[in-house]
């Protein structure tokens, strides 16, 4: 079972990798951006799960439901899934994303990295 720290780990390893898309010039993959948001946010999430209940959710299901019980998570629950409901158009529905909505969504995981990086003491 990946640990708290393990998904944090992840969490920059996503975060890093979707610095460098963004320097892909105007050839850049905005709908990888898109999806590696909501990635980055749910390997965050994920940890703030195990660390409240001491292991992962098995599916998008299981952590909206703990994302609704968790108090710190509840406060980023409507950007959660508007990052997930935005993945899933990149992914399934093949919607293209301008320069503004990566902005748009990297502002939500900025918001949720504030709200739940300030409550671990992390960084």
């Amino acid at each position: 079972m990946p640990t708290s720290i393990q998904h944090l780990n992840n969490f920059e390893s996503n975060k890093k990798a979707i610095e460098i898309l963004k320097l892909s010039g105007k050839e850049r993959p905005n709908d990888w951006i898109v999806t590696m948001t909501f990635y980055a946010a749910v390997h965050l999430i994920e940890s703030i799960i195990v660390d409240n209940i001491g292991r992962v959710t098995e599916n998008h299901t299981e952590r909206k439901n703990w994302i609704n019980k968790i108090s710190v998570l509840k406060r980023i629950r409507s950007e959660y899934l508007t990052l997930e409901f935005n993945s899933r158009k990149s992914r399934y529905m093949c919607i293209k994303f301008t320069d503004n909505d990566v902005v748009s969504n990297l502002n939500l995981l900025d918001k949720i990295e504030n709200a739940l990086l300030n409550k671990k003491g992390s960084r």
